[in-house]
């Protein structure tokens, strides 16, 4: 299954994106969280972000910080931040002052810190890229390694289910820690690929694996469903997140996926993403989901519906016709300031000046050629991306004064005006007067 040929494009909902033109601390993110208080925390290669819903802070070495490369973040049950680092240890924030644990005085096993999670008891679990893994129950560490039954020493992913197991993702597959014993699954087990590098549990008690490679798997009363390396992404998945509706997300180095009933659905950088490379996916208390790239986060709301005005580059709040052309590209027609055209990006404005006969602009449609027309108060303009001409009453039409207008299923271009109507085939016009039957001449 190419996921690029068999999945709906997602081209619907609001983006927004933060960088650091916005406050953002550096735009190579690599993890997100959603804090207990609404507020989003940002784990990125120029410190630690965090958004209050209108602004952004950051805390960097300057702060306390042992490093600004900070790779995974995680807020405990008390409130308490921690961000991991590579090759500098790990860091605890209570709000006032940072602390730090190393390898070198505090018995942590390594200082590439690679994955956080915290158990019901309140001990966090620390990953590692070459150490293993760490338990610190706030006074002691215990270290795990490949001569306790741990897989690998390169940790990828933590989590704990709900029932207090402990699952770690590695280089060489899947452990389940039950606190006594470990128990392993690789590819012969029927793991798709070796290196787990995320792991989810969803609602329904389903376990989630995702690879280095691509392919990924669901694992759920004992049974596999395996999603093999030519059936799954053209990239590595980073991260596995369910929603609030119980979709599926997957961020993945080729964009980030959706599974929802069944069906998938697939954003890019060409439907608002920021970056392709997609690291971490949360979704804040008004349910939308936030994505962690490496070119920004992007915040998308499929729900919500985004309002354009002047200050967006609209060239008037006074709007009187919509058009979508066959490329997708919005045409509104504006009471006093000419024709606004929005490619999704950006806005462009026609004005009386450019060859439009005039700014008030009532109606607008696209014909079959792909050419466009608008109704004005000084005639029907025709515009074929190039060249204008306008059409008045000494072309043909029964009056210059546009109020409408419509393409019909043959091509026809019809236009209502003050006097009647009038019906343009492509080559000569045809009047329509209505007073001729008894019925109101205007439009």
């Amino acid at each position: 299954m190419d996921m690029h040929t068999k999945t709906e494009v997602g081209t619907i909902g609001v983006w927004k994106t933060y960088r650091y033109v916005d406050g953002l601390a550096n735009n190579d993110v690599s993890s997100l969280i959603l804090g207990g208080d609404g507020q989003i925390w940002a784990g990125t290669s120029g410190g630690v972000s965090v958004f209050d819903g209108k602004n952004w802070r950051t805390y960097t070495k300057d702060d306390g910080l042992i490093s600004n490369l900070s790779y995974p973040i995680y807020q405990d049950r008390d409130g308490k931040l921690w961000v991991g680092t590579w090759n500098y240890g790990l860091c605890c924030f209570d709000g006032n002052t940072w602390k730090t644990y190393t390898a070198e005085k505090d018995g942590l096993s390594d200082n590439w810190i690679s994955a956080i999670s915290q158990d019901k008891d309140g001990a966090m679990w620390i990953g590692t890229w070459g150490g293993g893994l760490n338990r610190f129950d706030g006074k002691k560490w215990q270290v795990f390694t490949d001569k306790d039954g741990l897989l690998h020493n390169e940790v990828s992913s933590i989590i704990e289910d709900v029932e207090g197991n402990i699952w770690v993702g590695t280089k060489d597959g899947v452990n389940c820690f039950d606190m006594k014993n470990w128990a392993s699954y690789t590819m012969e087990d029927g793991l798709p690929f070796y290196h787990v590098s995320a792991i989810m549990q969803d609602n329904k008690g389903a376990f989630w694996f995702g690879t280095a490679n691509g392919s990924f798997c669901c694992f759920h009363n004992g049974n596999w469903k395996i999603y093999k390396e030519d059936e799954g992404f053209n990239a590595g998945i980073r991260t596995i997140f369910q929603d609030k509706d119980n979709s599926i997300w997957f961020g993945t180095g080729d964009g980030v996926y959706r599974l929802h009933d069944a069906k998938w659905k697939a954003y890019t950088e060409k439907d608002g993403l920021a970056h392709n490379y997609v690291s971490a996916i949360i979704q804040d208390n008004e349910g939308a989901i936030w994505f962690g790239t490496k070119n920004g986060i992007s915040r998308f709301d499929e729900k919500s519906v985004r309002k354009y005005t002047k200050e967006d580059g609209l060239s008037d709040n006074g709007v009187f016709t919509i058009c979508q052309d066959k490329e997708g590209i919005i045409w509104l027609g504006s009471e006093l300031a000419g024709v606004s055209k929005f490619d999704g990006k950006e806005w462009r404005t026609l004005s009386a000046g450019q060859g439009l006969a005039h700014n008030c602009v009532h109606g607008i449609v696209q014909d079959k050629k792909g050419i466009m027309w608008f109704g004005t108060k000084l005639g029907a303009c025709r515009f074929d991306g190039k060249e204008w001409k306008t059409f008045a009453e000494t072309e043909g039409l029964i009056d210059k004064d546009v109020r409408t207008m419509f393409l019909d299923n043959e091509d026809m271009i019809w236009i209502g005006t003050l006097k009647g109507g009038t019906r343009y085939d492509g080559k000569n016009w045809e009047l329509s007067n209505l007073e001729k039957d008894g019925s109101p001449a205007g439009v």
